[in-house]
């Protein structure tokens, strides 16, 4: 009887969890001219395993370029984006500090680009002694341009030391293939 008991609370448990719906409210302005008005549409979906939703800067999660790099002992963590000199006629990317701790390396750049834009990032390892980091730039087109400081933090976790001898054989790092700078 008791086992009978115990198999049905699973079924149940199992059934109920797996038909949880995910709900997402996006607010968006009607772009009337004369006042303003937002609208809000819902979006269900009806398992959470299903493809996810992307908003403001992030990382695209657990790409086969993150799922490699794990061999290196590196996972992203987080990355920020703000808007920091609005107006600009043009500019270039500039990598602005690398900062490393035993368990952590924190990337700058200055992306000059739409000041709307926000940042959709990855990165990879190439020929394994440079970690790229990735981004594309997405979101409404405004009539400006800015310096967005972009930082990436990315956590070191080694699981073994043939993790840490791969992650200290990297030498570089770089953004979109370019500013490359030596990795200390």
């Amino acid at each position: 009887m008791k086992r009978k008991l115990c198999f049905v609370f699973v079924l149940i448990s199992v059934f109920s969890m797996s038909q949880n719906d995910d709900t997402l409210f996006v607010r968006y302005d009607t772009h009337n001219f004369e006042y303003i008005d937002y609208t809000t549409d819902t979006l269900i979906r009806k398992s959470s395993f299903g493809p996810h939703f992307l908003f403001e800067t992030e990382w695209i999660t657990n790409t086969t370029n993150q799922l490699a790099a794990l061999s290196y002992g590196l996972h992203p963590l987080k990355v920020e984006s703000k808007c920091q000199i609005k107006g600009i006629e043009s500019g270039e990317n500039k990598l602005v500090s690398v900062y490393q701790t035993d368990s952590l390396i924190t990337v700058e750049y200055n992306i000059a680009t739409n000041c709307c834009y926000v940042f959709l990032c990855d990165f990879e390892i190439e020929d394994s002694l440079t970690i790229n980091l990735k981004y594309i730039d997405y979101g409404t087109l405004c009539g400006c341009a800015c310096y967005h400081s972009l930082q990436f933090s990315i956590k070191k976790d080694f699981l073994n030391e043939e993790e840490k001898q791969n992650f200290n054989n990297l030498k570089f790092i770089t953004l979109n293939n370019e500013l490359k700078m030596k990795l200390e």
